[in-house]
């Protein structure tokens, strides 16, 4: 093998057999037809992100940032606040508040989520409490009259 390059293909000694040459370089090298290969003017692709190295297929890989934890429950309940109480509604303002405060510090996602919780939460637990002082005082009305 060769000191200088430890990626060349082995030296073999002198074939003792012509009808059975030695393997002259790698089966996987580009061809003028492979889409990875370079083109005719010798310039490499402009999607090298994806092309194959060594003859190994490699895929692209978006990096994604985790999703707060904190920011989906607090959509969770906000969307819970609806069929249920006025407390899912409050506790989810509370867990987007602290979220949004959080993905700031951290850099997470979910910022949409904390603040669609904030807003779900706020509006249906305001919609259950209009709704209690409307049946109440519809109720003391029927009881003054």
């Amino acid at each position: 093998m060769s000191e200088d390059n430890p990626y060349a293909p082995p030296d073999y000694p002198a074939p003792k057999d012509p009808a059975f040459p030695p393997p002259t370089g790698p089966a996987f090298a580009p061809s003028a037809g492979d889409s990875w290969a370079p083109d005719q003017r010798g310039v490499e692709p402009s999607d090298t992100a994806t092309r194959p190295v060594a003859g190994i297929a490699t895929e692209s890989v978006r990096a994604t940032r985790p999703t707060n934890a904190m920011a989906r429950r607090s959509f969770i309940l906000g969307a819970c606040s609806l069929i249920l109480t006025p407390l899912p509604g409050i506790a989810a303002v509370i867990l987007g508040r602290r979220a949004r405060a959080d993905i700031a510090r951290t850099g997470d996602g979910g910022a949409g989520l904390a603040r669609a919780g904030i807003w779900m939460g706020g509006a249906f637990s305001l919609v259950w409490l209009l709704g209690a002082a409307f049946l109440v005082a519809v109720h003391m009305g029927s009881i003054a009259a």
